[in-house]
């Protein structure tokens, strides 16, 4: 969803959505994550789990009841290559139906139909929002931002600010969840890049979810860091807050990262068989890959980690925030 911000910022605007008449937005995203988004005049409505990995007959029944039930559609904007949802919104009777298109040329459910790119060296995954922000300026509606941003609460940040105003600085953020486990980073890995950074001192939180609490044990166990936090119980709001407080960003391919990114903090973010996604964000994310021909995670030594690091903070270009003062030993 984060990739996709500009573009959907950009309709809001264009269709005068605002938090009394939020736009719609269909998505297979889990409904807890919508929080991230309070501050965007946007309502979500989920897709069912069950109807995730089931046929296409089933999904497209789904989505063509979905809008017909929002009598007053007048147009969709499909932000995704396949045709069923905008035959869902033609069965439905939506007049003017947006997206995009993987096919030689636009299928009958699009009124305006804009072609994906085609290589072996394309990234669906990536090219989607790139081509959705297309897709919204070949319609004549400007977009203001090219680089998704997330935007926090003032008072989100306030609290942050106050709940953790004992610790201290640098602050720094291990993203130790992912969605796969091919994406994790080994604990052992981060408890010597952890004992690695006790010269700056600051603290380190360890970010994840319930399913991180024995990942952020093993590390607290394996470190010597005095200042390690482990968080895993934080509504996601408050943790992207925090993330936007912090000073640095470290972490697996992952939700955590993709925030970070999208807030402008400063990241490294290891990618082992997956793409970075530095391109959507800009410099102020670093991508360090897998060695190995496994493209297994274990393959990304601290050592390099720790090398990318330094080079960020006395480097040509440094980013990173002021906590982190040059002068310190490495």
């Amino acid at each position: 969803m984060v990739w996709f911000l500009p573009a959907l910022r950009a309709v809001a605007r264009a269709e005068g959505a605002t938090a009394q008449r939020p736009m719609p937005i269909l998505t297979k995203m889990p409904l807890g994550a919508a929080s991230l988004f309070e501050e965007d005049p946007f309502r979500f409505i989920p897709m069912p789990r069950r109807f995730w990995g089931r046929s296409a007959p089933a999904r497209l029944a789904w989505c063509t009841a979905r809008f017909g039930m929002m009598r007053s559609l007048q147009r969709l904007y499909v932000m995704h290559d396949s045709p069923w949802y905008a035959l869902a919104g033609r069965w439905a009777g939506v007049p003017q139906r947006f997206g995009l298109f993987s096919t030689g040329r636009p299928h009958a459910a699009l009124t305006v139909g804009l072609a994906m790119p085609k290589g072996p060296e394309i990234d669906e995954m990536l090219a989607l929002p790139v081509q959705s922000q297309n897709l919204v300026r070949r319609l004549g509606i400007p977009i203001d931002e090219s680089v998704p941003r997330l935007r926090i609460k003032p008072a989100r940040r306030e609290q942050i600010a106050q709940r953790l105003a004992d610790m201290p600085r640098p602050w720094i953020i291990f993203g130790i969840a992912a969605s796969e486990d091919w994406k994790i980073w080994p604990p052992e890995h981060f408890a010597a890049l952890a004992d690695a950074l006790m010269p700056r001192q600051g603290t380190i939180f360890l970010l994840s979810g319930p399913d991180g609490v024995e990942r952020a044990g093993r590390i607290k166990a394996q470190s010597s860091h005095p200042h390690l936090v482990a968080i895993n119980d934080w509504a996601l709001p408050d943790s992207a807050a925090l993330i936007e407080s912090a000073d640095l960003f470290i972490g697996n391919d992952t939700g955590p990262a993709n925030i970070a990114a999208a807030l402008d903090r400063p990241s490294l973010v290891l990618f082992g068989k997956t793409l970075s996604f530095s391109m959507l964000y800009g410099k102020h994310v670093r991508s360090l890959y897998a060695t190995d021909a496994d493209k297994s995670m274990v393959s990304i030594s601290p050592a390099h980690v720790l090398a990318e690091l330094e080079s960020l903070i006395h480097g040509k270009g440094a980013f990173l925030t002021p906590h982190f003062d040059a002068n310190k030993a490495r």
